[in-house]
């Protein structure tokens, strides 16, 4: 039996942003701007299930958000913050 999408994608982005950390030093502007809209696209993939998702499922996105967005800001990029923010309104039910 194969992963579940959802489940699939969260372990994705969790990956992602897991790589992201560990390379963050060495990414050009360039870089981020690609990695950015890669975070973007998984970002708005798993949205798409976010009233399906259990609140396990939403507490492990919502975290890997916040990491991303700390490295973000680590980096000097608060400018994109806002910006990413948005992606994370669908999952501001959490508790």
């Amino acid at each position: 039996m194969g992963i579940a999408p959802l489940e699939k994608q969260l372990r994705n982005l969790d990956s992602f942003v897991d790589k992201v950390e560990a390379d963050a030093e060495s990414y050009t502007d360039e870089d981020w701007k690609s990695l950015n809209s890669e975070f973007e696209a998984m970002i708005y993939e798993i949205e798409e299930n976010s009233e399906n998702m259990t609140e396990e499922e939403k507490e492990q996105a919502l975290n890997a958000i916040g990491k991303y967005y700390g490295i973000c800001a680590k980096k000097g990029m608060e400018s994109l913050i806002p910006f990413l923010k948005g992606f994370s309104d669908a999952f501001k039910d959490v508790d």
